[in-house]
């Protein structure tokens, strides 16, 4: 029985914990998981660290830019799997 994980994020402004959250997260998934990173705007490089990563098995949403709320509900709405996780962006 091969089951999906989704770990779901909401990211603003994340800069200084992001890459090594994201790094974490990843070595723990396998090839059928995701990370779903929804993104409010950012004044930061939030958004390049992560698109720096270039792995297939993370997906990048904008925020619906309404606070934090709003943007795990976007991420939690875009998830696929058959379990879901959320991840803060500095729970190192």
């Amino acid at each position: 029985m091969n089951r999906r994980v989704s770990v779901v994020m909401a990211a603003c402004n994340g800069e200084e914990f992001i890459e090594a959250q994201i790094a974490s997260i990843i070595q723990q998934l396998d090839e059928r998981d995701e990370l779903v990173i929804s993104l409010d705007p950012s004044t930061d490089r939030t958004e390049s660290l992560i698109s720096g990563f270039q792995d297939q098995r993370i997906r990048l949403l904008k925020g619906p830019g309404q606070g934090v709320v709003s943007n795990v509900e976007n991420g939690l709405n875009a998830a696929h799997g058959d379990y879901i996780f959320l991840a803060d962006q500095d729970d190192i």
